[in-house]
């Protein structure tokens, strides 16, 4: 059977039904509550410019440390370049990354996967599930 390219995943409807954006959302949302950790999720929006146009961001998860946390199953070029704005022009916040895949490559034939770009510009990540040391 084939799938279409744009058709929802089970995992993603009911992410979707429960207030989500994604399954890796809902995923990861769900670990934190079994460990009783508190959070916020997508309850504040962050200015940032780009070149002659100004946009907000809105972070999926805040932890009670104040962490900010970017949940990514997928992550494109253009999603790269909104975080590296955003965190250049949030400096005084800590803004991490959590990969559904941190080893998935840059793009097909690339040798640098998201976890190597993410050191490389010294933005902490994991992978999956969030480090109880972060919250």
């Amino acid at each position: 059977m084939s799938r279409r390219k744009n058709s929802r995943t089970r995992k993603r409807k009911l992410a979707e039904k429960a207030g989500f954006r994604s399954g890796l959302e809902h995923e990861v949302v769900k670990a934190l509550q079994r460990d009783g950790v508190s959070f916020e999720y997508e309850t504040i929006k962050l200015s940032y410019i780009k070149p002659e146009t100004h946009h907000t961001y809105t972070p999926d998860i805040i932890l009670p440390s104040g962490i900010i946390v970017e949940v990514k199953g997928r992550w494109d070029l253009a999603e790269r370049k909104k975080m590296l704005l955003v965190i250049d022009q949030n400096p005084e916040l800590d803004i991490r990354m959590c990969f559904q895949r941190a080893n998935t490559k840059l793009r097909k034939g690339g040798k640098m996967t998201y976890g190597e770009w993410c050191d490389r510009k010294k933005i902490k990540w994991c992978e999956r599930r969030i480090p109880p040391e972060w919250y």
